[in-house]
């Protein structure tokens, strides 16, 4: 399972694990996307401006309701993709081990980014493609380094402008789109307002 993690989960967190099923990475895998907050608005619908900008990028969130994050499903995931990194320490705080596979989502695109090396899931002897992700991205962290907190953050859009909504979602769509083509997803390309 991947789980993406935000705040309230009404706007980051449903924003990119949308996009994500979408691409429809690791096709053969089966592997299940969640979403969740680590202080839900439970039951709360996703943003109104994040459902917008969603249907302009080709995904439908108008469902959606918001959720907490389980200490059952951290530790069952094999991803855990957020959207700061306090959000990830909160996530490690709460099940030790998921130091081993969670990380900001800014922080992966960052480092598949800057990475000397490309993701192939066929190179690292694992069957489990997403495991082998796992594997890389944690040998991959070291030499490209830890950058500033504010490169690894989405920006929190929630009750603030439509221009923040729009950097919010460029943010997410960036590193996404690279998560996606690091596991032989459909490109998720980011669509100016009109």
């Amino acid at each position: 399972m991947i789980l993406f993690v935000c705040e309230g989960n009404v706007c980051r967190s449903v924003l990119a694990a949308a996009l994500f099923r979408a691409a429809d990475p690791l096709p053969a895998s089966g592997v299940e996307v969640r979403d969740a907050g680590i202080t839900a608005l439970v039951g709360a619908p996703a943003d109104p401006l994040t459902v917008d900008i969603g249907h302009r990028l080709g995904v439908d969130m108008s469902d959606h309701r918001a959720r907490q994050v389980s200490d059952e499903e951290i530790a069952e995931a094999s991803l855990i993709l957020t959207a700061t990194r306090a959000i990830r320490s909160q996530i490690v705080q709460m099940h030790a081990p998921a130091v081993r596979y969670s990380y900001s989502i800014r922080q992966v695109g960052r480092i598949l980014n800057n990475s000397a090396h490309t993701f192939d899931p066929d190179a690292w002897g694992h069957t489990d493609a997403l495991a082998a992700f796992v594997q890389f991205v944690n040998q991959e962290r070291g030499p490209v380094g830890r950058g500033p907190a504010a490169d690894d953050d989405i920006v929190d859009p929630y009750g603030q402008s439509l221009r923040v909504h729009e950097l919010a979602a460029q943010q997410i769509v960036a590193s996404i789109g690279l998560l996606s083509d690091a596991l032989q997803g459909s490109t998720i390309a980011w669509v100016p307002a009109s």
